[in-house]
């Protein structure tokens, strides 16, 4: 309501909340797994809610969603964060219809790994990363264009996609091992 009052009606929300914490098997963490879905979960809910009634009162706007392809497949050693990027993602699956019938357009964003703070934090190879200025203009013209879901880059997808024609048991032990090899467990570390 104060940003409506100062700027006017709001014509385009983007939530885009994320942090993501490491978990290995020896390291489990609660606080780490509480952080996360507050920032990830709670923060999303907490832009969404308020902007959902106002625009939907309108039947106007548009509302953009950033998520992760670590929603589509998950990531061992960065379980929680894919999790909450998958409730995002089911959350706006489940909302689409609600809002179109409305006159409120939603999109949705799962990019790969952009290179950021939070992926040189977790010492992901800048070689699997995408540019942050081209992961923001990929994301302002799924945007612009109201498309209800982007996934890039798309040979990241791919390679997820194909992954899932693997038995479940032979994928989760190719993207442990890869995992493993990129994210150490704190005794991998130490030994």
């Amino acid at each position: 309501a104060a940003a409506e009052h100062e700027l006017g009606a709001l014509d385009l929300v983007i939530a885009n909340a994320g942090v993501a914490s490491e978990q290995h098997y020896d390291d489990l963490d609660l606080e780490s797994f509480i952080t996360v879905t507050e920032t990830n979960v709670l923060g999303v809910l907490n832009t969404l809610l308020p902007v959902l009634k106002l625009m939907m009162g309108r039947r106007h706007g548009q509302i953009a969603v950033i998520s992760s392809l670590s929603a589509i497949t998950p990531l061992p050693v960065l379980a929680i964060y894919g999790a909450s990027k998958a409730w995002s993602n089911y959350l706006t699956s489940a909302l689409y219809g609600l809002l179109k019938n409305n006159g409120v357009a939603l999109t949705t964003v799962c990019p790969s790994f952009i290179l950021t703070e939070l992926t040189q934090a977790h010492a992901v190879p800048a070689r699997w990363c995408m540019d942050l200025q081209q992961a923001t203009a990929r994301i302002a013209k799924a945007i612009e264009q109201k498309k209800r879901f982007d996934i890039f880059p798309f040979w990241s997808y791919c390679l997820l996609c194909c992954g899932g024609l693997l038995s479940r048991g032979l994928w989760d032990k190719v993207v442990t091992r890869i995992s493993s090899h990129f994210h150490p467990s704190p005794r991998q570390r130490s030994s």
